[in-house]
């Protein structure tokens, strides 16, 4: 008797779910000092924790690294800040000193930032138990630490809830004992980037208030400092209601440098550093993103280099590309990606050699690298997970573009089934898996990705959609949403799985539709008002809008308002006619919930709710709570159940 080959979905596969889980590390920050790289990285193996690495850059006569990685922060210590609850910012390295916000207080703590001479514990240099900070700077005239903090229990009221202080602090380190912490500037409701000029003489820093986001409006300030240490004077350089401005950064030769998206592109800028009636002179027009929405601290697309050049990651025509500038005749020479396989590059940061960032490609999973000056050298610093994968069990993602229902442009990667030992047979087409990003306001990752290869080596398309919303494609393209929140990113995921079907690529009896928060709202939406989606998987989604107005953290309570287009006057009346969890009745395809106990964003009763409305109609679902899990899984053990009890519910739905 013969045997018949596996349907597509049930293809053995080589992905585990432990080798998804297991051998990832999500990088955050990266910082160049002198001969090293620093960066923290996140270990779902101990329990989600931060550490801080280093590794010194130096390479032998052969090209590779002296010496190995290695950890500079003990445990049970953790490098990271929850100011935002986005956090980001978590730690600063000047000369043998590093500064570090730890996870379980977030407090500041000092320690070497030289292993070998890293025998005593971190010490503890800031004791303000309702202040959590971020985003620092080092003014080593002064002998004090600025950045960022959110002072909590201050009271302030927005929607019904207290929101927190924040500012600009001053932190003095001349002090063997006691380190006072000073407000240095106040009065907006956030800010960001906090950067000393060469002299010592300014500070640059954004500001922004509700109901803005920082890539709405954040706008871009100059103080300067007096004979004491406060500011004698401060100005606003760029930036307003209409626009805004990312990473500042100041050149060796006192000129400020940023993002700014004026123009409706993300491009860069230049200010003399003189006075500031001097215009800042666009550097680089292009129609391209170079910047990037602030969703957490320490983000950085550019980094000035030793040799006064410019290294810049821009989004162009749906893809990450990569250049050098030299700001004297605006030269700019561009890094081939199809010669370095790079397609993605976040944190760039420059070193001894060039520059360095954490780098996406179509066959490793993220991995932190070095690039030379020429361009041409690539070396390895850490990768994020050993890709014990065969190339044949690799799907590559193409970039694709379709129409949604306005006839408008909407971008998607489609990654179809990649499995060296099966394919598909008598016609069957596979099923596919549609992802929303979160954000809204963010963008797909362009790389191997080992979750999606989990999928697809089981026979299972999968298709990324950079929904009217999504950013890198210019300020019009990000701003289709406003007002359009759950609405035309839910009809361009439907669009997406009607155009693949309509391709012969994809079985469109067998469309899934996934997303984690704000995804999470788009995958319930696109179920209730479509018949596209046969299952849907809602990762910590927006189920009840009003409930989340009224109880979200104040760096989005007023997000909600531009999405949705309601006002503080109506909202209370629109914002649940726009919630999935008010056209539950609508929902007759099964869908799957996962939740964290901890999440301060998507409060845990959201999905609840959902989901409870949902089992009362009789429509299959599940939802599983993770305990101490916050927004985004970190813990070994919960990516390994969320995939499973996933990849189950699938195969009870189409009896794989």
């Amino acid at each position: 008797m013969s045997k018949h080959p596996p349907k597509y979905g049930s293809w053995p596969s080589v992905i585990s779910p432990e080798l998804v889980a297991g051998k990832s590390l999500r990088f955050g920050m990266l910082q160049g000092e002198g001969d090293y790289l620093y960066w923290s990285e996140c270990r779902p193996s101990e329990q989600g924790r931060c550490v801080i690495m280093r590794c010194q850059t130096l390479r032998t006569a052969s090209g590779k690294l002296q010496n190995q990685p290695e950890d500079i922060l003990p445990a049970p210590f953790s490098a990271r800040s929850s100011v935002h609850e986005y956090g980001g910012g978590e730690f600063l390295v000047s000369g043998k000193e590093l500064y570090f916000i730890n996870a379980n207080d977030q407090q500041i703590y000092t320690t070497s930032s030289a292993p070998s001479e890293n025998s005593c514990q971190p010490v503890q240099i800031t004791d303000q138990g309702n202040y959590r900070f971020t985003d620092m700077t080092l003014d080593k005239d002064r002998k004090r630490l600025v950045c960022v903090a959110e002072i909590h229990g201050t009271g302030q009221q927005q929607t019904g809830a207290a929101h927190p202080k924040n500012c600009l602090v001053e932190i003095e380190l001349s002090s063997p004992t006691e380190k006072q912490v000073s407000v240095l500037a106040s009065g907006h409701d956030f800010y960001a980037s906090p950067k000393l000029s060469p002299d010592g003489k300014k500070l640059s820093w954004l500001s922004w208030s509700l109901p803005d986001m920082p890539w709405e409006s954040a706008a871009l300030y100059l103080g300067t400092f007096g004979a004491d240490g406060s500011f004698d004077q401060i100005e606003q350089l760029a930036g307003d209601g209409a626009n805004s401005v990312f990473q500042p950064e100041w050149h060796p030769d006192g000129s400020l440098y940023f993002i700014w998206d004026k123009t409706g592109w993300g491009n860069l800028y230049r200010w003399s550093g003189q006075s500031i009636t001097d215009s800042p002179v666009h550097i680089l027009d292009r129609p391209a993103d170079f910047g990037q929405p602030q969703w957490v601290f320490g983000m950085k697309k550019y980094a000035i280099l030793p040799c006064g050049r410019i290294a810049l990651a821009f989004f162009s025509g749906g893809q990450t590309q990569t250049g050098l500038l030299n700001p004297k005749d605006k030269s700019f020479l561009e890094f081939s990606q199809k010669k370095s396989g790079i397609t993605g590059l976040e944190q760039v940061v420059a070193t001894r050699q060039g520059f360095a960032g954490i780098t996406l490609s179509h066959d490793q999973p993220q991995t932190l690298t070095e690039i030379s000056i020429p361009f041409g050298k690539t070396i390895v610093i850490r990768k994020g997970a050993d890709c014990l994968v065969s190339p044949q069990d690799i799907s590559s993602g193409k970039p694709f573009t379709f129409k949604n229902s306005l006839a408008e442009d909407v971008y998607g990667i489609f990654y179809p089934p990649a499995n060296q030992k099966y394919s598909g047979t008598g016609g069957e087409l596979p099923p596919c898996i549609f992802n929303a990003h979160g954000g809204p306001t963010a963008a797909v990752p362009q790389g191997l990705n080992l979750k999606i290869q989990y999928w697809t080596n089981r026979g299972f398309a999968w298709c990324d959609v950079d929904y009217s919303g999504s950013t890198g494609y210019g300020k019009a393209y990000r701003q289709r949403l406003d007002g359009q929140w759950g609405i035309a990113d839910a009809n361009d995921l439907a669009s997406a799985a009607t155009f693949l079907a309509s391709t012969g690529k994809i079985d469109p009896k067998r469309c899934i539709i996934t997303g984690s928060s704000a995804g999470g709202l788009t995958v319930l939406n696109a179920l209730a008002n479509s018949d596209v989606f046969a299952a849907g998987a809602s990762y910590y989604g927006v189920t009840d809008l009003l409930k989340l107005h009224r109880t979200t953290h104040k760096f989005e309570a007023g997000y909600l308002l531009s999405l949705t287009g309601c006002t503080q006057d109506n909202y209370s009346e629109t914002l649940p006619k726009l919630s999935p969890l008010s056209h539950a009745d609508k929902i007759s395809a099964p869908v799957i919930f996962f939740q964290g106990t901890k999440d301060a964003v998507v409060p845990l009763e959201q999905a609840q709710t959902m989901s409870a409305a949902l089992k009362k109609r009789n429509i299959p679902t599940r939802l599983f709570v993770f305990e101490g899990e916050g927004h985004g899984f970190r813990k070994q053990e919960t990516i390994i159940s969320a995939l499973t009890e996933e990849y189950a519910f699938y195969s009870e739905i189409f009896g794989l």
